[in-house]
């Protein structure tokens, strides 16, 4: 969970129209009652993933993959 926030707010920080965008869209489809993962329909977290993920698969791209930008050298850290 700690690993997706930091993401999450790596992301935000590259443009800020990311954290818009999401919330935007959170408050979509929370009126159409359409993210609630307990009556069938996706959570809150899946919503912030498709936009990230149609940011970066814009052409040009809006947003980088940061996990594509990680050297695989660097030695890796253990969050506890």
């Amino acid at each position: 969970a700690l690993r997706n926030t930091k993401l999450l707010a790596d992301y935000s920080a590259i443009d800020p129209r990311v954290r818009i965008l999401v919330l935007v869209v959170k408050y979509w489809a929370k009126c159409r009652k359409i993210n609630e993962p307990y009556t069938g329909t996706l959570s809150s977290y899946a919503y912030v993933l498709m936009v990230i993920q149609y940011l970066q698969t814009r052409e040009p791209p809006i947003l980088p993959c940061l996990q594509q930008l990680i050297d695989p050298n660097q030695e890796k850290v253990l969050i506890q």
